[in-house]
């Protein structure tokens, strides 16, 4: 374990290196007048100076490695140039829409979970019942629904109708507060800067904002979890350590708790990261539907406006996150299941 975990790391920075030539490799689409702003993270400065002697000063008169090189320099400072559809560094944009993205991805991780093991844990001692043949249908049907579909469909019953949970990530007042001078950002995640900041308000209003698409993102991780749960469980009851607890006189609830559940969490606790990556190409739509400004929406944003330098830091940060979370759940398998062996 601990040399694959060794060599996982080692070669974590190679993996990443060729994720940089790749995104790289996508200006040379694009003029060198146009990769100024991918390198130039001062707006003024496009607009005073002259553009041949900016291409000089950044290198971009020079042969493509040397361009690499000078990129990859910055990147390592964190600067990813500057973004006209956010009117701000690409760096400090990426920090506040990822953290926003991050924090919808969270709730909704903790939403299917949540539901998938009870659920999933009900259809299978339930097995071939009414309730076990509905949830089946179910998440079936889920699968079908298409997340704006169901996301429309959210905003006019609970929204519209009522007005219980608001479009947005926070109310007009709450970002007053957010963003006063008395406020102070820790993680860009307004759930717990409210909560460091003892403003129970701001995190009461950020929940509501939250509620709606974090179902909407919930309801796709779901459908996959809930029928691992189930098949999974429905595999380690009849397992022979499980009907030993039985023998002993335990009763029915406690062997499902302690005896089956847990062992049967295995395969939906990894499967559960595998399940967050995919979902990162539904955020888009989904905060698209919710105008939560996140790094779908801003991703949107960049593309509709020919944002380059918002495209490449988007595609740079969306990438290493895949590639940190499939090690992440590669390493996930061997920690939650020591009868794993990596070879």
């Amino acid at each position: 374990m601990g040399q694959y975990t060794l060599r996982k790391l080692a070669l974590l920075p190679v993996t990443l290196l060729c994720l940089s030539i790749i995104v790289f490799s996508f200006m040379s689409f694009i003029s060198p007048y146009a990769r100024l702003a991918v390198f130039c993270n001062n707006p003024e400065a496009l607009r005073t100076v002259n553009l041949d002697v900016l291409l000089h000063r950044y290198g971009l008169d020079k042969p493509v490695p040397a361009q690499y090189w000078t990129w990859l320099n910055r990147l390592f400072h964190a600067d990813f140039g500057w973004s006209q559809s956010a009117r701000m560094p690409v760096s400090q944009a990426l920090l506040r829409y990822g953290a926003a993205s991050i924090e919808l991805l969270s709730l909704a991780l903790i939403w299917a979970l949540a539901g998938s093991i009870i659920l999933g844990t009900y259809a299978a001692v339930h097995e071939q019942t009414f309730s076990d043949m509905f949830l089946r249908v179910a998440s079936t049907v889920s699968l079908a629904i298409p997340e704006f579909i169901f996301g429309l469909v959210l905003l006019v019953v609970f929204y519209s109708s009522v007005n219980w949970f608001p479009p947005g990530r926070l109310s007009f007042w709450a970002l007053n507060i957010v963003y006063s001078q008395g406020f102070v950002t820790y993680t860009g995640l307004h759930t717990v800067d409210s909560l460091l900041n003892a403003n129970f308000w701001v995190f009461l209003d950020a929940l509501r904002h939250l509620f709606l698409p974090s179902l909407v993102v919930a309801l796709g991780m779901w459908t996959t979890l809930f029928r691992l749960m189930r098949s999974s469980l429905l595999e380690v009851i009849h397992e022979d350590y499980v009907t030993v607890a039985r023998a002993k006189g335990l009763t029915e609830a406690i062997v499902i708790r302690k005896h089956a559940r847990r062992n049967a969490l295995l395969p939906v606790i990894t499967q559960a990261g595998i399940t967050v990556v995919r979902s990162i190409g539904g955020i888009v739509i989904v905060e698209s539907v919710f105008t939560f400004r996140g790094m779908g929406m801003f991703l949107v944003t960049a593309a509709t406006t020919l944002d380059f330098p918002a495209i490449l830091g988007i595609s740079l940060v969306v990438g290493a996150f895949i590639i940190l979370m499939n090690i992440v759940i590669d390493l996930g398998y061997a920690i939650l299941d020591p009868r794993i062996q990596y070879k």
